[in-house]
């Protein structure tokens, strides 16, 4: 590794690179979990339109009336649990039956969701300037190094552009999902009211969902090209020791956002709903792999041989074999 390229490591720059990718991701992975247990309690996969079995993510893609209603009916609860069935006139003399504890469960998400947005927009902004401050440097070789930087900076530089196109697509599929779910409230309220609002988030839910598998492509450079070696050494020769676990976790990442962004762009292309969830998956599999490769960078920066004989020097562990020979004596 030449010079210029040793001095820019990742960790050798500061551990607060890697440490704040690590606290952002660790803020999406909770207000994620958060998010699914508001509805846990009311919706499940049953009645679901297209095959989709996440119901934050079918009503993003509900594409009519019929479709938007059905996801907030009775189905899998026999009852409407807290609150009693209404009724709601879809048009063309369709009545169907709505549980309003569902309606306000995603109504209570999609609130949710305006803090999501900027959280893991926030995330996608720190990979990206990883990606433009230390894609490529690893590599001895001026080519290799050369190659290197120019795909990870044209990665950061996309995933800039399309994860701030993508939340902004959020933030006007939510203003549309909360518009229906309250025009549905409104007409059960009014005992089989006509619900004169159809849905309107199934476009901006694609647009948005376009952009962040886009976004998550982008970000597979800087995955491929993990940046990341070892603490500096007085040893020569491990000088470019790269820890397996780290390039394994990276690796895992940049695969992961590949397959979301091809995945993602299949299902955009035929508008496939099946697809989208199956996308997203990888998406938030390549975050979540990217979190944990964040943590890892500041557990195994000096290779994981070396970070066990570390941590066998630690005094409670050092204890051990002393307390062993105490009793066998």
């Amino acid at each position: 590794m030449n010079e210029s390229a040793q001095a820019e490591t990742l960790w050798n720059a500061s551990p607060w690179w890697t440490r704040t990718g690590a606290i952002l991701g660790f803020i999406v992975i909770a207000m994620g979990i958060v998010m699914g247990a508001q509805l846990g309690a009311h919706l499940g996969p049953c009645g679901l339109p297209n095959g989709v079995t996440k119901p934050g993510l079918a009503i993003e893609l509900a594409g009519d009336a019929d479709a938007g209603v059905t996801i907030v009916g009775p189905c899998s609860a026999g009852t409407c649990r807290q609150v009693s069935p209404k009724q709601v006139d879809i048009g063309g003399g369709k009545v169907m039956t709505v549980c309003l504890d569902k309606v306000d469960a995603l109504r209570a998400q999609q609130w949710t969701d305006y803090f999501f947005i900027p959280a893991y927009w926030a995330l996608f902004v720190w990979i990206a300037i990883l990606s433009l401050r230390f894609g490529g440097i690893r590599f001895s070789k001026d080519w290799a190094q050369f190659t290197g930087s120019v795909l990870c900076k044209a990665g950061g530089a996309g995933t800039l552009v399309f994860a701030t196109a993508g939340a902004v697509w959020d933030y006007i599929e939510d203003a549309r999902i909360l518009s229906f779910l309250s025009a549905v409230r409104n007409a059960a309220n009014s005992g089989a009211g006509a619900l004169l609002s159809q849905p309107g988030m199934r476009a901006a839910a694609f647009n948005k969902w376009l952009c962040l598998f886009v976004a998550i492509g982008c970000t597979a450079p800087f995955f491929l090209f993990w940046p990341g070696a070892t603490a500096k050494t007085d040893d020569e020769r491990r000088k470019e020791k790269k820890s397996l676990v780290s390039l394994f976790l990276a690796w895992a990442a940049g695969f992961s956002a590949i397959s979301a962004a091809f995945t993602g762009l299949a299902a955009y292309l035929f508008m496939q709903d099946q697809r989208v969830e199956a996308a997203a998956g990888s998406l938030f599999l390549a975050l979540l792999l990217g979190t944990v490769l964040m943590v890892v960078a500041q557990s195994w920066p000096i290779g994981t041989q070396e970070w066990l004989d570390r941590l066998t020097m630690m005094p409670v562990l050092r204890r051990i074999p002393m307390d062993l020979d105490d009793r066998q004596s």
